[in-house]
């Protein structure tokens, strides 16, 4: 026993006390030395002439030796230090004397002698009494002789400049360190209290930066690891020897703040509608109608779920802008959120902070976002990100990626982002930036979006090619084939390029007012543009007639930006025209490569050349594609660009001969091509002339190549992809890992649930070694889910890992592959299946009585507790805690006690077929679950009921309260000669071993009385009476314990 705690008596402190608040007072001190610093860090972020605050000093002074004043030093930038000594407050909050800092005051002598244009601090937050006056005093001379003379006056001071110059006399001379000189270069300032102090260093923080009290609590952690010398968390700012500015400057980054002073909310608001409106004129009708967008929903659930990082992608035409406009325009309609619009397109060819602002985009902008945070949340549009990456001047781009990484970090800020998928594979700088989601816009839906407006339009989409159809889902392409209606003509095309080029015939050609020669002009400015680099270019530069230029803005094939300079109504048409004036001048593919820089910008438009050719002569399409890759002096990034926009068009027959040069002469080119490759045509291309060269070559590793893109095409060629596989397994050639590990591939998209052989397929899966890694027992469960059959291959891959040397339940019960997750991401299917399969039910009970009675035969005996008893419901109401491992044993015994429930109370066939089977079983977890269920319906079990109670083994040696719970719930229905019987036969339990050992009769007749106690006392017969009293309670077992299970009380009939 630990020796009591004696109470100190009234005049005598306790040690510990003391010892605490000692610890509480230094912790205070040491908190306060942290405030005295982030005052100096504050003074440096205000621009001060601070390099540096160091916090309780370790480093050497100009004399080499160590800082003697060392609680809080400043580094100035002329190398000069101010050395503070930090004294919270004197005892009982006195003033200070010099007895009380004689120490300090040494040190501080010292420090000064050592360092001639140091200065030392005194920081308290109690007055410094005379020494304050004696420094006041100081202040008023100019050097040590009027000093001096002074002080022959001044009777008042000379006790102070005693003591002092007593205590400063082994360093005080007649030279440069007079008394007047060491005074003059120390200071005594008087603080507000610690936690006034806090409040005020907020207070100035909030002036400075936002996001206040996350600057103050991160500057004061960081202070706190310089004054230990501990780095923290490595995520924060690394803890050095000193804050400097740069450090500071991350710290506040990474706290989501930003350094920049307070402004009111209505200035920001008015700043956020100036910029918005830079660039948002746009064309966002077709015909007569906008056409929603379902993912205009999508993103404001992202933002309401405090998604930071939000990318809008898809390709050309999609619908980005548009998208976006209705975005900002739906958040502006509720104030709870601030939103600012930015159309990068306008700010493409701004190099520098003033052009930006000269077009309207305030150099503050990431200041004023943050600010405006402090009042509402903020959604930032940005769009076009896609044309800043292609514009000459890459300033502008990576001006405008610096914004959209560091506005997440800023609390309560989210960015939406819109780019051209296109443009996010090619550019790494786009690419590699991580998104908390992407949105991808899709097409237009045909039936819903698109013919209703061609019924407007009186446009019978019968009559239309199926790939028009196709191309008109597209929202740019559905606007300019209504621009040709509305002229009165019904395209005809095939392609996107048809159709634009057609649109260009119609609106510029055709034309009275323009004609030829305003075709001619539009294809020399986007020759121009595309020289240039730009997709703007100034009014002097294009040289447009007037007229035309009217007439073109009118048709909206040209528009005017912010600038005033002349752009293309869509970035499209440049492509297309600079492709055209390429044409007219007889101009071959690898031609227009080689003329033009290999840039970005390039990029669009050599697609644009391709999809030309391919749309008027295939033959010329690929022999020009065949030139430029095999050119030593093209770029490879052009190369990949060409073979990558092959795989965008449709298959003819003839494009083997291009593509198997591709495989046998430019294999890495064939790889981008290949898994480029995405429409159903190209699967049936390959099916018919790749894959039958693979299997007569036995090609091992273009077999591998072949089937590791076959998950493109799972979703719509099923059924097709299926027999392929069927045909890797049947390759005696190809290693079974390498087809098993194709399928497994291609089965993470799968989702043809119902297709012939499947079955097939996932049972030679099962074999594979590598079967939990790619999630077969997923696959399995929703093909079982979607038939309703294949119970036997789905209990094959359960009890793939159980062998016969397992006899261990727990080992069997974890080798299960039935554990949480390990059949999908429905934790309820194993339980829900084997309550409706008769089969998988059968299966289950099968082998784990199988798995039981294996292990009894090395046992020997059928105890209570055998077996899987501890997965069933039993381990719960037994616990004494709510803490159970879940494996696959108790999801297994989980579902079959479940599924014998739901029998039971139905009274099927298979219950009353199998309760007595279940009630024999090796498994005491089945003999569980049996008596459970018979419990529970009593009214149709009376038969199962009568054999476990006339089974002396399972009155004897049964779990006492489970046997309990059936008698009471079943004894009333049990006809009277019955139960006098099972109560007389209560009442002989253990017969032949009472007079076994000392203390047996005890317990067997508190088994006996505690059985007959759950029968209604109503119906016992006298014998059963007799017994129970009067000794019924004149004995109280403290040892009984039946799992923490309060019995239901006695009641009568």
């Amino acid at each position: 026993m630990a020796a009591p705690v004696r109470a100190a008596p009234n005049n005598e402190r306790d040690p510990r006390c003391s010892m605490s608040l000692a610890s509480v007072r230094s912790s205070r001190g040491d908190s306060y030395e942290v405030l005295i610093a982030a005052q100096w860090a504050l003074k440096m972020l205000a621009g001060v002439d601070i390099e540096s605050v160091g916090i309780d000093s370790t480093e050497l002074d100009v004399s080499g030796e160590f800082v003697a004043v060392d609680d809080v030093v400043i580094t100035h930038k002329d190398g000069t230090k101010t050395y503070c000594q930090c004294k919270k407050n004197q005892i009982d909050f006195d003033s200070w004397g010099v007895g009380d800092l004689a120490d300090d005051l040494k040190k501080t002598a010292k420090q000064l002698t050592r360092d001639n244009q140091g200065r030392v601090v005194f920081f308290s937050a109690v007055p410094f009494g005379q020494l304050q006056k004696l420094k006041e005093h100081s202040n008023s001379f100019s050097d040590n002789g009027a000093f001096q003379k002074s002080l022959t006056s001044n009777k008042s001071l000379a006790p102070i400049v005693s003591k002092l110059t007593a205590l400063w006399s082994d360093w005080i001379d007649t030279g440069s360190n007079t008394l007047f000189n060491l005074l003059q270069r120390t200071s005594f300032e008087v603080t507000p209290s610690q936690l006034s102090l806090a409040d005020q260093i907020r207070r100035d923080l909030g002036m400075s930066v936002t996001q206040a009290e996350h600057v103050y609590n991160a500057l004061c952690a960081h202070l706190s690891r310089l004054k230990s010398r501990t780095s923290g968390d490595p995520a924060t700012v690394n803890a050095a020897s000193a804050l400097t500015k740069e450090a500071l400057s991350q710290l506040i980054s990474k706290a989501g703040a930003v350094h920049t002073p307070p402004r009111a909310e209505a200035d920001l608001l008015q700043e956020f509608k100036q910029v918005s409106a830079v660039g948002r004129a746009w064309r966002r009708e077709i015909g007569s109608r906008r056409i929603p967008r379902a993912s205009l929903q999508q993103l404001l659930r992202h933002i309401d779920n405090g998604a930071k990082r939000v990318l809008v992608s898809d390709g050309p035409g999609a619908g980005k802008t548009c998208l976006l406009l209705s975005l900002v325009d739906e958040l502006e309609t509720h104030n709870s959120r601030a939103v600012i619009f930015v159309q990068g397109r306008e700010f493409a060819d701004a190099a520098s902070d003033a052009e930006r602002r000269a077009l309207g985009l305030p150099s503050s902008i990431l200041d004023s976002v943050a600010r405006m945070a402090e009042y509402r949340p903020v959604v930032v549009v940005l769009d076009s990100m896609d044309v800043l990456s292609l514009a000459r001047d890459h300033s502008s781009l990576n001006y405008f990626l610096t914004i959209v990484d560091r506005l997440p970090t800023i609390e309560r800020v989210s960015v939406v982002v819109a780019c051209r998928s296109f443009d996010l594979r090619y550019d790494r700088r786009l690419e590699r930036r991580d998104w908390d989601v992407t949105v991808t816009l899709g097409a237009l839906d045909l039936q819903t979006d698109v013919m209703p407006l061609l019924r407007e339009w009186n446009v019978d989409a019968s009559d239309l090619d199926d790939r028009l159809r196709d191309i008109l889902t597209n929202p740019r392409m559905l606007a300019i084939f209504s621009d040709v209606v509305r002229c009165g003509r019904i395209p005809v095309a095939t392609t996107a390029q048809e159709l634009t080029e057609q649109y260009l015939e119609t609106i510029v050609s055709k034309d009275v007012a323009l004609g030829e020669p305003a075709l001619i002009v539009l294809e020399a400015l986007g020759q121009q543009m595309l020289t240039r680099r730009r997709l703007s270019i100034s009014p002097t530069s294009a040289n447009v007639p007037q007229q035309m230029k009217t007439s073109l803005l009118s048709s909206g094939v040209i528009v005017e930006n912010a600038a005033r300079s002349i752009e293309f109504g869509h970035q499209t048409l440049l492509d297309v025209l600079a492709v055209r004036a390429a044409i007219r001048s007889n101009i071959s593919l690898i031609s227009f490569v080689r003329v033009h820089a290999a840039t970005p910008f390039l990029r669009p438009t050599i697609r644009s050349f391709l999809f030309h050719l391919r749309s008027t002569d295939v033959a010329t399409f690929r022999s020009q594609v065949r030139a430029v890759i095999d050119a030593d002096d093209i770029a490879f990034h052009l190369k990949r660009l060409v073979a990558e926009s092959f795989a965008e068009t449709a298959p003819v027959d003839d494009d083997w001969r291009l593509a198997s040069y591709l495989i046998s002469r430019h294999p890495k080119l064939f790889q981008f091509f290949y898994f480029s490759t995405r429409s159903a045509q190209w699967f049936d291309f390959f099916r018919q002339n790749w894959w039958p060269n693979l299997i007569a070559k036995k090609a091992v590793e273009g077999v591998d190549l072949y089937g590791s893109h076959l998950d493109a095409w799972v979703s719509t060629s099923s059924r097709e992809v299926l027999e392929i596989f069927l045909e890797l397994l049947r390759l005696k050639w190809l290693p079974r890992d390498r087809a098993i590990g194709i399928i497994a591939r291609s089965m993470h998209h799968w989702i043809d649930w119902t297709a012939p052989r499947l079955g097939d397929v996932l049972g030679a899966l099962i074999d594979s070694p590598s079967a939990i890694s790619f999630q077969l027992g997923r696959h399995l469960a929703k093909w079982v889910e979607a038939t309703g059959d294949g119970d036997e291959l789905l209990w094959r891959f359960i009890t793939q890992d159980i062998t016969s040397e397992d006899e261990r339940y727990r080992a069997i019960g974890a080798k299960l592959r039935c554990g949480p997750d390990r059949l999908g991401p429905d934790q309820e299917f194993l339980k829900k299946r084997i309550a409706s399969s008769e089969t998988l039910l059968n299966l289950s009970i099968k082998s784990v009585d199988g798995w039981t009675a294996r292990a009894l035969e090395n046992v020997g005996g059928l105890g209570w507790r055998t077996g899987f008893i501890n997965e069933t419901s039993y381990s719960r109401s037994h616990a004494h805690d709510d803490m159970r491992h879940v494996d696959g044993g108790a999801v297994l015994l989980g579902a079959i006690e479940y599924a014998c429930l739901n029998h039971a109370a139905a009274d099927t066939a298979w219950w009353r077929a199998n309760v007595n089977t279940l009630l024999q079983s090796s498994d005491g977890g089945l003999r569980y679950i049996a008596i459970l269920c018979i419990t529970k319906t009593p009214e149709t079990n009376i038969p199962s009921i009568q054999s476990v109670l006339f089974n002396q083994s399972m009155l004897e040696y049964g779990a006492d309260y489970e046997i309990g719970r059936m008698l009471n719930a079943s004894f009333h229905l049990l006809r009277p000669e019955v139960g006098d019987k099972v109560l007389a036969q209560i009442m002989t339990l253990h017969e032949d071993r009472s007079g076994e050992e000392e203390g047996a009769l005890e317990w067997i007749q508190r088994k006996r009385r505690d059985l007959l106690d759950w029968t209604p006392a109503c119906l016992r017969s006298p014998e059963a009476n007799a017994y129970l009293n009067p000794s019924r309670y004149t004995q109280i077992d403290a040892s009984r314990n039946d799992g923490g299970i309060a019995k239901q009380p006695e009641g009568g009939c």
